[in-house]
């Protein structure tokens, strides 16, 4: 129960016709400053000989009425009777009338009025207090209105005016001059309006002299940045000596090196803000708010031509653009006014750095892409009779230029477009693009390399990208052979209409016979299709062996084959030169571990049917040194093992799975401190190193050691513990320092010697 005192009773428990006790209700002030009721019952009041009467102050507990699981009073006890209560109230409020009288008088200028609130501008200061309408001593104040007030301190510390009463008009007098021109000195930043009130300064001549006003965010007419160096008007308003600037409005803008031009490219429905898409750098979005707008009338439209400032958010690590301004139509952009046609060559896609990692990429964050991240889609234009001059122009478009941004034309699509010249940068794009008619959609072939939770990702046939898709059952694979059609949406390349093939069907290489050494000058990344692949460079040793190779035996499917390789390998040998060859993940013989820059590999070379001369590396796996090291710690079913030598991966530790123990002589236990012997093992996924084929090294001694240890005579009595020394708290370990005595001497321990049985003091 928590207790709560000096708290008003506002009705009393009585008793109904049946003799049951009504309940009485209290009014509190809980700890959080609301005021809240309970009831009571008489049954609850502490002396039955004295209840609370009508506005007693009581003290009481807060408890729990086990029948009806209601919040009840208990042990009401009264604190305070209300007629000693009454005559307190009336000596308060006989103090606050002496105070009242003897507080002296402050004037002013209502300056705003609210609800049931207002500001006053004290003509003593320059600042501004607040005022209650419950303390208008009569009449309703208008905004300019002369008042006189007392000032009294609330109860959290801040003043207000108390007793506001009317003056005649003009009796409190401030002057203001015509309206001038002057030069900002200190401005005003509008991403901190309303979090602290700001003064800015701004210089003028005045009398023939400079002087330096002071202005603050109520003085400015406008919600936007104000900058030093802006020229601004204002009129100088004077005070009981104090002068200020007031009706502060722009008149001129600095001259700024960060201005640039750019296009509204998106507006958040019911939100004041959006973004400008910077049209010197087309990979720049700028987020900008509504105040900036320089405007006086109208709000901005998306594809408006604006020229703004960019800035450096202080709270938030982004670019803003504030003092923004609108520009006529066609002064960033050109647009044709007649169509073109054209057949689109590819579709936009997200650039370098922002595919569908398998480390980043989500369901939820594969429908969310960055303008900014997009790369433009290619269309080839199809020329009017009379004008083909042989050569194949190509022009770039965004996903945000096509006319209905839900279907984005495939490669393959027939379209007509409008021309878009930006005369910032001279570059050419397509707008407005509209499908005349699409083309058919084909489906390609690829293998399962990687299944997720609720997404995996495909090898295309041709293995020159993965390909994200989304998994609705678990009815594929890893290496399940596949076929499906490719589709664009929010500038993502991925997979949909998945269909499992039947073993074989995707067989688009020959691997040759023979295993080759190289070195890996490049790894697998999944930054863009262009960069997927990784590189394996073979030295000029494996390319000798590799033309000594040549045999009559070769089979004759194979000869062909067989006979370009060499051919390839002897021009580089010619050169003086090594050759390298790409790899992917279906490359890998572990799909696990994936070879990094400068690792030495093992491989095979393949060559894809369809021209005889494409290569790739197969069946590869990396060329590994036995490391050794203890075993650190043991969870459930992972650990991490120590390294005697950090010198490869450059971690004193390893993390293993317990399914990479091996199974030696039927044993797979191990323990903390056991010898093991493993191969280390880069995880491109995890981005660390990790210990696989872990097995036990025996702990048996050598035979020299173990015949030795035969060999050897124990001297003395033969002795068995009968009892480990233990502590008093039940740990191992002596609290007796250790003392160096000479042969002879003895000393007494502490405390009580258990065994009296005597002993060879000899000995």
């Amino acid at each position: 129960a928590r207790q709560n005192k000096a708290r008003r009773s506002r009705s009393l428990p009585q008793s109904n016709q049946r003799g049951v006790a009504e309940m009485g209700r209290l009014s509190y002030q809980h700890e959080n400053g609301e005021s809240r009721s309970i009831m009571f019952p008489l049954n609850n009041v502490a002396d039955k000989r004295y209840p609370p009467q009508q506005d007693d102050m009581v003290s009481f507990f807060i408890g729990v009425e086990k029948l009806s699981n209601r919040q009840e009073a208990f042990n009401v006890t009264v604190v305070e009777s209300a007629a000693s209560h009454s005559d307190q109230q009336q000596q308060q409020q006989s103090q606050q009338s002496q105070q009242s009288q003897q507080s002296p008088t402050v004037r002013g200028l209502v300056r705003d009025l609210r609800d049931t609130f207002g500001f006053i501008e004290r003509a003593d200061t320059r600042a501004r207090i607040f005022f209650h309408f419950s303390e208008l001593l009569g009449g309703d104040p208008q905004v300019g209105d002369s008042v006189e007030f007392i000032v009294r301190e609330q109860q959290d510390g801040r003043n207000c005016a108390c007793r506001v009463g009317g003056l005649p008009d003009g009796t409190v007098k401030i002057e203001e001059t015509a309206e001038r021109v002057g030069t900002v000195e200190v401005g005003l930043d509008s991403t901190r309006k309303g979090e602290e009130s700001q003064t800015g300064r701004l210089k003028c001549v005045m009398n023939g002299r400079n002087e330096i006003l002071e202005f603050n965010d109520r003085d400015f007419d406008g919600n936007f940045t104000v900058l030093p160096g802006d020229r601004v008007y204002f009129r100088c308003q004077g005070r009981g000596g104090y002068r200020k600037a007031v009706g502060v409005s722009l008149f001129e803008l600095v001259e700024s090196d960060n201005r640039e031009k750019g296009i509204v490219t998106s507006l958040k429905d019911g939100s004041h803000f959006g973004f400008i898409r910077c049209c010197s750098r087309d990979d720049l979005r700028v987020f900008f708010h509504y105040n900036e707008w320089l405007e006086a009338k109208g709000r901005p439209n998306n594809g408006d031509e604006v020229d703004f400032e960019y800035v450096e958010s202080h709270s938030q690590n982004q670019r803003r653009a504030i003092r923004i301004k609108l520009l006529a139509p066609g002064t960033v952009e050109e647009v044709s006014e007649e169509f073109s046609h054209g057949v689109v060559q590819s579709a936009p896609r997200l650039g370098r750095g922002a595919t569908s990692s398998r480390a980043s990429i989500t369901s939820a964050s594969f429908n969310d892409s960055r303008e900014r991240e997009m790369e433009p889609g290619t269309i080839r234009i199809n020329r009017k009779a009379g004008e083909d001059d042989g050569s194949v122009d190509l022009i770039n478009y965004f996903e945000r230029d096509c006319a209905d941004t839900r279907t984005v034309p495939h490669p393959g699509d027939e379209v007509i477009f409008r021309v878009c010249q930006n005369k910032c940068n001279s570059q050419v794009t397509a707008v407005k693009v509209s499908i005349i008619r699409a083309a058919e959609m084909q489906q390609e072939l690829g293998i399962v390399v990687a299944l997720k939770s609720n997404f995996g990702f495909i090898e295309t046939s041709d293995h020159r990208e993965q390909l994200y898709f989304k998994l609705k059952s678990d009815e594929f694979t890893v290496m399940d052979e596949v076929s499906f059609i490719v589709c664009h949406r929010s500038g993502r390349t991925f997979a949909e209409d998945i269909q499992v093939l039947s073993k074989g069907t995707v067989d688009t290489e020959i691997t040759l016979d023979g295993m080759l050494e190289g070195a890996v000058v490049k790894p697998i990344t999944d930054e863009s299709p262009d960069r997927y692949a990784g590189l394996i460079e073979i030295p000029t040793s494996s390319l000798e062996t590799l033309v000594g190779s040549k045999t009559e035996s070769c089979s004759t499917e194979l000869q062909p084959y067989q006979d370009t390789i060499i051919s390839l390998a002897s021009e580089a040998l010619a050169a003086g030169q090594s050759m390298t060859v790409p790899f992917t993940t279906l490359s890998l013989a572990d799909i696990r571990a994936t070879p990094q820059k400068g690792e030495q590999v093992f491989f095979s070379l393949s060559v894809r049917k369809s021209d005889g001369r494409t290569l790739r590396a197969v069946e590869l796996s990396q060329k590994k040194s036995v490391m050794r090291g203890r075993v650190d710690s043991l969870k459930d079913e992972f650990g991490f093992i120590s390294l005697e030598d950090s010198s490869q991966t450059g971690n004193e530790k390893l993390f293993f799975h317990l399914s990479e123990v091996i199974n030696q002589d039927g044993d797979l236990t191990l323990e903390i401190g056991d010898s093991v012997e493993f191969t280390a093992m880069f995880n491109s996924r995890r981005n660390k190193w990790q210990a696989n084929n872990v097995h036990k090294v025996s702990d048996q001694r050598p035979d020299r050691l173990s015949r030795k240890l035969e060999s050897s005579v124990l001297q003395g009595p033969r002795v068995s513990v009968r009892r480990e020394p233990r502590k008093p708290d039940g740990t191992t370990g002596f609290n007796l320092p250790l003392i160096e005595r000479a042969q002879g001497e003895y000393y007494d321990l502490p405390g009580p010697v258990e065994s009296s049985e005597s002993c060879d003091t000899k000995e």
